[in-house]
């Protein structure tokens, strides 16, 4: 059971009274995910099978979700909230049903408590502003609050989570990301809670906005299903007009009704001007010399199959860099456990920010903003501009923080962004361009390229390509490192025929050649199992191949996994195989960290002569082979698994040393730093 808490000490020794009594079965646990900046619950005697789980970073209830969830070890999360009462058989009523497997949520009942005779209590009780003690059918989807709610943990990790850095709907969300996912959502009527409506104006007006606010945010995130649509106009011309009347006819307590109609309708009205982006408690200081701060800006973020961003933007911190992330939108499934990076969206910014940010921006650089506009035709035939009220907030942000710059990575829409940002700021930025953002989709690449004050890129095999371009002495080389304190080995290797390939199920990971290598005579007899963990287009003709070879028993597709779960799947298998192609439309990898990660492990690794893999492997713990070859992938995997555990142990040492000297996250940001410092000062 996971119980999200905010508030004081009368509150904290509220939520005792009211849930302390609710019955765990052995093995249950209750993690009171503390988001308080001081740490309340953490001072009060707690029953018997309950702890604390600080929840650091932001103030919101999705934070403090995740950060519970994060400590947990059940297959199933319970969340309620703290200002919930429940009976001491919760926990039984809602396993009491087993869901089918593909069940993600199950809602329980949210109801109003019994014996609230207070006016604005009544008034909310009449118009249902609970909204949880039934399923909330919707034209798009479904969803349940989350107060109440059984979540299938599996579930939960392979979404990423709740989003953090809202301050509402984020259960609306997370269910409706569920469901595009594939996951079910059913409702169980027996387990029931009970909650306080508001008693005041005062918390009903606070309440009405937030709600409204996290409505208008779910809008913007999901065009198709407006929850955000209210006669608010009318409600409040209505409620004005009759509430006098009803007044001078004697009848008060409708009077008052109307009155708090008045009171929502202009709620309703604030709410839709208000941002739903949760705030930042947690102090910002950078530890070392003061440094260039810095701007990070990416189309999403925090991605999974884009950790080398989250690890580079910490070590700029530790350098002394004030870093900040400004991306344009959450992913579907982001990274768990990013709560340390300070991040802000532009898809949180309301109306009401972007126009008045684009006024500011206007009023102080009116030409350059002209410019701006008439450059959008030309960057139009190749991707689609940002408008600029939309960049306007971050543009602002820039220029209040006296030295700062932009450090973009990926070659793509926000590339575009930070550039025009740039010569409208007059502030520098530089670009690390990767892979598909160069082979795939170069949009305004040239562009870009020498606009930018420096490129860097994470091996020579693109920076070659992008010097080609951009001219000489402008492009250098950065490599994606790897933390070896993260990825370290905690056993020994043993002796056991497992495969593991990690990436996203796309043409250029060339899985496809990796299964049908499996089922090659020379490899079939020493394999055990092939893992390929990730997700994306190709699973389905993945599973249908090996179904094809008849080796479907042999092949697990494990889908999306955590850091943790890619460490210990690493250090359980005896190879990592990363056999990179080109695309039929040309796409391609760079240099994929999770090769070096394998290294970090001590995990011996078989590659594929293409792009920058035959720059990092080496004969002493890999072996390289020629691309979209099968048979000659299944002789080298062979060779390495039919190894004595010992001597591949000795591989994935040299492997390790090799990593450490060459690819080290700490030396590589070291080294970005210092052309970050030095640009900054010709400036």
């Amino acid at each position: 059971m996971v119980i999200p808490f905010a508030g004081g000490c009368s509150d904290a020794e509220r939520m005792l009274a009211n849930l302390g009594d609710i019955r765990l079965r052995p093995g249950d646990e209750a993690i009171v995910a503390d988001n308080t900046p001081g740490g309340i619950v953490a001072d009060l005697a707690l029953p018997a099978g309950w702890r604390v789980e600080a929840a650091r970073g932001e103030g919101s209830p999705a934070r403090a979700r995740n950060a519970g969830a994060l400590a947990a070890r059940g297959d199933w999360l319970l969340f309620v909230d703290s200002d919930c009462q429940a009976r001491p058989d919760l926990v039984e009523r809602h396993v009491r049903r087993v869901p089918p497997d593909d069940c993600a949520i199950v809602g329980g009942a949210v109801v109003g408590a019994a014996g609230q005779s207070a006016l604005v209590a009544r008034y909310a009780r009449t118009h249902n502003h609970l909204e949880g003690s039934v399923p909330i059918a919707h034209p798009f989807l479904v969803y349940v609050l989350p107060g109440n709610a059984l979540v299938r943990r599996s579930a939960w990790r392979s979404l990423g989570g709740f989003l953090d850095g809202i301050l509402d709907a984020e259960g609306v969300d997370f269910a409706w990301r569920a469901q595009g996912a594939g996951w079910s959502v059913a409702f169980n009527g027996d387990a029931v809670v009970e909650r306080e409506h508001p008693e005041s104006a005062r918390a009903l007006w606070h309440r009405t906005i937030v709600t409204r606010a996290g409505a208008v945010w779910m809008h913007r995130r999901w065009p198709e299903a407006d929850l955000s649509r209210v006669p608010w106009p009318a409600m409040l011309a209505r409620s004005t007009l009759a509430a006098p009347a009803l007044l001078l006819a004697g009848r008060r307590d409708l009077a008052a009704m109307k009155l708090l109609d008045t009171l929502v309708a202009a709620g309703i009205l604030a709410g839709r001007l208000r941002s739903n982006r949760a705030h930042e408690w947690t102090p910002r200081t950078p530890s070392g010399v003061a440094r260039v701060p810095v701007h990070v800006w990416c189309d999403r973020f925090p991605v999974v199959s884009e950790t080398f961003v989250v690890n580079e933007t910490r070590e700029l911190e530790t350098l002394g860099h004030s870093v900040q992330v400004r991306a344009a939108a959450r992913p579907e499934h982001p990274t768990l456990g990013v709560h340390d990076v300070r991040v802000r969206y532009l898809e949180d910014d309301t109306r009401l920010e972007r126009a008045a940010a684009l006024v500011r921006l206007v009023a102080r650089h009116p030409l350059r903003c002209l410019r701006d506009r008439l450059g959008h035709r030309r960057w139009a035939r190749h991707e689609p501009p940002a408008r600029l009220r939309e960049l306007a907030p971050a543009v602002l942000a820039l220029e209040r923080e006296p030295g700062a710059r932009i450090h973009v990575h990926f070659a793509a829409g926000m590339a575009l962004s930070a550039m025009r940002a740039s010569r409208i700021a007059g502030r520098p930025w530089s670009l690390t361009a990767h892979a598909y953002d160069i082979y795939l989709q170069p949009a305004n690449l040239a562009e870009k390229l020498r606009a930018a004050q420096f490129v860097t890129s994470g091996c020579d095999y693109t920076v070659r390509d992008l010097a080609a371009i951009a001219g000489p002495g402008r492009v250098h080389k950065i490599i994606m490192g790897v933390d070896p304190e993260l990825f370290r080995r905690s056993m020994t290797h043993v002796d056991r025929g497992t495969v593991i390939a990690i990436g996203r199920l796309v043409e250029k990971k060339g899985f496809l050649h990796l299964v049908r290598a499996a089922a090659d005579p020379v490899l079939l007899h020493v394999l055990e199992r092939l893992v390929i963990v990730g997700d994306g287009p190709l699973r389905g003709a993945l599973e249908a191949e090996a179904r094809r070879l008849g080796i479907a028993e042999r092949v697990h597709l494990a889908g999306r996994l955590e850091v943790d779960e890619i460490r210990a799947g690493l250090e359980s298998a005896a190879v990592l195989a990363m056999p990179c192609v080109v695309a039929a439309d040309g796409d391609r990898d760079s240099m994929p960290v999770v090769v070096k990660e394998a290294m970090a492990m001590e995990t011996p690794v078989v590659v594929t002569d293409e792009v920058g893999l035959p720059e990092l492997v080496r004969p002493e713990f890999g072996r390289v082979v020629a691309p979209a070859d099968p048979h000659a992938l299944a002789v080298a995997l062979a060779e390495l698994l039919t190894l004595p555990a010992d001597r591949r142990a000795a591989m994935g040492r040299a492997a390790r040393v090799h990593v450490i000297e060459h690819a080290h996250v700490r030396a590589w940001t070291a080294r970005l730093s210092d052309l970050l410092e030095a640009a900054s000062r010709r400036t």
